[in-house]
Order: C-alpha cells, then sequence, then structure tokens
C-alpha cells in the first residue's frame, strides 16, 4: 500500500510541477524590444500580458524611436494594473514622429476585465505642435488623451476575460511648433466573474493518470487476495 501512496504523490508532484512550468514569469522593467520578443508572456498580480509588437515611424527628420529605445515598467495603481511606457517621443518644425503598441490581457481565472484607463504624462506642445495619443480595445471601446486636453480618460465596460489593446502615440511639430510625450500608462481593473477557475488541461490529464493507475492497482491487489483467500 505504501507503494501505491508513492506512486500517486508522484502523480500529484508531476501535475504541480507542469502547472507551474506553464506559467508566466512575472513582468519587469525592460525594453519594449524585450516584451516583443516571440512567445514573450509574463504577469502582474493575476493578470497576464502577451502578443507584443510595436512600429514607430518619424517624417520630416523627426528621430525614429525603435522598441528598444522604449521602456517598459510595470504599474499597480490602487486596484488597477498595467504598464508604463517611457520614451523620448517628440517633434519639431515640419516633423513628426509616431508609434504603435499593440498588446493582449487576460484576466484571472473567475474574474473579468471592466475598464481601461489611458494616461500620459511629461506631455507639452508650442506653437502648432501638437500630442495626440489614442486606444482602441478589441471590444469596440476607445480612449483619447492630448497636450492642451485631457491627461486621463478611461472606459468601463461589460467584463471579458480577455482584451486587446493598441495605443497609437502621435506627436508632431506642425508647421512652426515642436510637440512631445515622455511617457504613455495603459491601466485595466477586474471584478469577479461568473466562470470558476478551470485546472490546466495538462494538470488534469496527469492527475486523471494517477488516479486511474491507483485505481487498477487496488482493483489487482483486491483481486489477489480472495484468490489467496
Amino acid at each position: 500500500m505504501r507503494k501505491l501512496a508513492v506512486f500517486f504523490m508522484f502523480f500529484i508532484l508531476a501535475a504541480t510541477l507542469g502547472s507551474q512550468t506553464a506559467s508566466a514569469g512575472a513582468c519587469g522593467t525592460a525594453t519594449l524590444a524585450a516584451y516583443a520578443a516571440s512567445g514573450f508572456t509574463c504577469t502582474i498580480g493575476d493578470k497576464t500580458f502577451s502578443n507584443f509588437s510595436y512600429v514607430g515611424t518619424e517624417t520630416g527628420g523627426a528621430t525614429l524611436i525603435s522598441a528598444s529605445g522604449v521602456t517598459v515598467v510595470p504599474e499597480i495603481v490602487g486596484g488597477e494594473i498595467g504598464f508604463m511606457f517611457s520614451s523620448g517621443w517628440a517633434a519639431g518644425p515640419g516633423g513628426s514622429q509616431g508609434a504603435s503598441i499593440d498588446y493582449t490581457v487576460t484576466a484571472g481565472p473567475g474574474f473579468k476585465i471592466v475598464d481601461a484607463v489611458l494616461a500620459i504624462a511629461g506631455v507639452g506642445s508650442v506653437g502648432t505642435g501638437s500630442v495626440g495619443v489614442g486606444e482602441a480595445l478589441s471590444n469596440g471601446n476607445t480612449l483619447s488623451v492630448s497636450a492642451g486636453g485631457s491627461l486621463t480618460s478611461s472606459a468601463s465596460f461589460t467584463g471579458t476575460s480577455s482584451i486587446t489593446v493598441d495605443t497609437t502615440v502621435n506627436v508632431s511639430g506642425g508647421r512652426a511648433g515642436v510637440g512631445g510625450v515622455s511617457s504613455v500608462s495603459n491601466l485595466f481593473s477586474q471584478a469577479q466573474g461568473s466562470t470558476p477557475p478551470v485546472p490546466e488541461p495538462g494538470s488534469m490529464l496527469l492527475l486523471g493518470s494517477g488516479l486511474v493507475f491507483l485505481g487498477g492497482k487496488l482493483r489487482r491487489r483486491r483481486s489477489g487476495k480472495s484468490v489467496t483467500a
């Protein structure tokens, strides 16, 4: 019987380790190039972030900022979780600079994402310069902020377990001005959902195999005892 218990413990341990191996690591401060690497996934709290991509643009001699020139900093503000994307987006007379940052955020088991916040800091414009940052969500909601306007925008919506985010940064100097922004923040909050946590398929398969194996052993042992008797 002791051997059977050892076998059962082995299967439980294998299932646990398999679940931990499949889990993503914690998000850390790094360049957006690191986040945009193929297959990269990370977590903040119980939220998982994945599928990062970045595209930078420039016109009129403005400096092109690559993904390596953008720093990603995980943020937790109250009950909101997300990122601050920091760089030196700026443009002078006749120039413009742009960026598109995309990724997917997934709520933890049993929860739903219910709102989004967009904020900018280190922002300013002079003369004909302008700064505009927008955020389009896969559920159809949009947010926007700008220099000279609101620096924070938020949207509440019906809970969803996962949402894709497309944040766009547009900075222009216009005919004879300058504009710039140093950071863009995306934050999300969640509420208890109606869907209960679902164990990972790999863990369930290993656990089920262990139970079947244990059941077979017990049946054979009982059969052997009845024959002996």
